[in-house]
């Protein structure tokens, strides 16, 4: 099936969807920035753009533009609906974009579909026709690289051109640049006809030559990787690495092993390599692949022993079993010393393939969860007497690990009763503002007579309020320092220079957030907002100074706005989230 051929209507045709798709990402990020509470729905609509344009641009040419629409809606719609479905396992969407690997996942249902869709769509062997799967991927690598090189040159050229005519006094390039969606735009339409060319000249542009160069080296590499395995059991897995992971520098080589060897057995026998260094060089390669799948997988196990599942090892022996299954596909039509060994690599090829699409769908559902799987296991090690308190990474269940962490928080907790060492692990982690700080125990929490202190000068409006204790223990002793500085300063009135409202800004939190004002100079007013952390009811969350400012500079207040606030001088006011309203400044906390 062969795009359209008029090369203008093209090139205008992908211009303008790509100026579309920046126009949309722009958008989206407009959204995310107004702090809309339907955040799953606005994750949705981001991963559901970003998989439709992006693999849309990437069928067009071997499809027309009406089947590339199709096949990428669809594409991005799966894609998009398992990405928020796995959402699901964190409690604040977009930390899944933080500390999830599910939008690994998310990539690899994408890119790894498109060489399929487009041979099921163009050839009469439909998905399995190797041939077409094998010059689809790497025309796909190949388009996208030159295209993304376009628009990097491209934004080169027109920053040449601002600064050349901004020498002569016209500096409009610049001043449009300064348009939000501008580059957005720019960027999208560089990309769509840059796009359009590519296809236009896919006779010229072609990964022969890339192909060609991988099998230049291949026997030097091939040489490098024996000597590495016979290496391993002088040497042993931990001592070869450093500070490196053992088990993701092995699969790291086993990925350039499969590369190596697919480019040198090419898409059919014709195009493979036909020399006998080269034939052999490529066996023993492929041979090499079990043996580094298996003893990256043994080290994860090693390492599983030892201190149990955690949600990188989980990903990563789950890759190590589809490597193996690999390495056992390439080794079994080599030992066996068959003739057709290469058509039966490009065979293993398609099926592991499809297999490592399944696996990535899969990883974003319910039926495989890292963090479920390393939760169950840290709490079960723990409770079996097989880890102390000491080695269970209660950080990284609170902050890093989702749902799924914190439901292992609530069991530990419990277990905390019968445990004095596990308490104090879980005391700490509530008070500590950092990894660092955790494992270090140096969480500069207030004294407690330094909060006492506190709380005796700091006025909370209104008089029916109080600070809670939990504000004091989970803030840096240096910040109420600074309030206490500023509490020593009388304003006109004869107040106090600071002052705290307690106000609810926020939906859905566990109590009140507090906005604590005080002098930091002679004319300027410091502003600090206190959250709840929704994960933990005890310690709140610190944000110094909230930028979302109407009128001045909060800088710019003067002293005698805290007079105002001590006389009720202020509103709450919806704006999407509650504002508090000082004056001409408006003060909101980011949910």
């Amino acid at each position: 099936m062969e795009a359209e051929t008029n090369p203008t209507q093209m090139r205008m045709s992908l211009a303008l969807i790509g100026a579309l798709a920046g126009v949309s990402f722009w958008y989206l990020g407009e959204l995310f920035s107004s702090e809309i509470e339907e955040t799953r729905w606005l994750l949705f609509a981001s991963a559901g753009a970003f998989g439709f344009f992006s693999t849309f641009l990437a069928l067009i040419g071997p499809l027309t533009l009406r089947v590339s629409a199709g096949a990428a809606l669809m594409l991005g719609l799966i894609a998009a609906s398992l990405l928020t479905l796995a959402s699901f396992r964190f409690p604040e969407v977009w930390s899944i974009t933080i500390y999830g690997h599910e939008i690994i996942s998310y990539f690899m249902v994408l890119f790894l579909s498109l060489p399929f869709v487009i041979a099921q769509m163009t050839s009469e062997s439909k998905w399995r026709d190797y041939e077409a799967l094998f010059d689809q991927s790497w025309t796909i690598v190949v388009r996208y690289a030159a295209a993304f090189l376009f628009v990097g040159v491209s934004w080169l050229i027109v920053y040449f051109c601002d600064a050349l005519l901004s020498v002569v006094g016209i500096p409009y390039i610049g001043d449009i640049l300064e348009v939000d969606f501008v580059p957005f735009v720019f960027t999208g339409v560089a990309l769509g006809a840059a796009v359009a060319v590519v296809n236009e000249l896919s006779d010229y542009v072609s990964a022969f030559l890339i192909i060609r160069l991988f099998r230049l080296i291949l026997p030097v590499f091939t040489l490098v990787v024996i000597v590495f395995i016979v290496a391993l059991p002088i040497r042993g897995v931990g001592h070869l690495f450093g500070d490196l992971s053992p088990a993701a520098t092995l699969m790291s080589i086993a990925a350039l092993v499969m590369l190596f060897v697919s480019s040198a057995v090419d898409r059919d026998d014709e195009c493979a390599v036909k020399t006998p260094l080269m034939s052999v060089a490529t066996r023993l390669l492929a041979l090499t692949l079990p043996v580094l799948s298996g003893v990256a997988l043994y080290s994860i196990w090693v390492r599983v022993i030892e201190y149990g599942w955690t949600p990188d090892r989980v990903d990563a022996a789950v890759v190590g079993v589809l490597f193996l299954a690999y390495g056992f596909s390439y080794l079994v039509p080599i030992v066996r010393v068959r003739n057709d060994w290469m058509s039966r690599i490009r065979r293993a090829n398609v099926f592991l393939a499809l297999g490592g699409i399944a696996i990535a769908m899969l990883s974003l559902t319910p039926v495989l969860n890292p963090k479920q799987i390393s939760t169950s296991s840290q709490v079960s090690r723990y409770a079996t007497g097989y880890a102390t308190a000491a080695e269970l990474d209660l950080w990284a269940m609170k902050h890093e690990w989702g749902i799924a962490g914190q439901d292992a928080l609530v069991q530990l907790r419990g277990m905390a009763e019968n445990d004095p060492n596990l308490a104090t692990q879980l005391e700490r982690l509530d008070l500590s503002r950092s990894r660092y700080a955790f494992e270090t125990n140096s969480t500069d929490a207030l004294p407690a007579q330094g909060w006492a202190q506190v709380r005796d000068v700091l006025p909370v409006v209104p008089t029916s309020s109080s600070l809670p204790q939990q504000i004091g223990f989970s803030q840096s002793a240096s910040i109420w320092e600074q309030v206490l500085e500023g509490c020593a300063i009388l304003t006109s009135e004869g107040h106090p220079a600071c002052v705290a409202i307690s106000v609810e800004l926020l939906e859905g939190n566990s109590a009140e957030e507090i906005i604590v004002l005080f002098a930091n100079g002679v004319d300027e007013v410091q502003v600090i907002g206190l959250r709840p952390d929704r994960l933990n009811a005890r310690q709140y969350d610190l944000q110094i100074d909230p930028t979302a400012m109407l009128g001045q500079a909060l800088s710019q207040m003067p002293i005698a706005v805290i007079d105002r606030v001590h006389g009720g001088e202020f509103s709450i006011e919806p704006s999407g989230a509650n504002i508090l309203r000082l004056e001409s400044n408006s003060i909101f906390i980011q949910p």
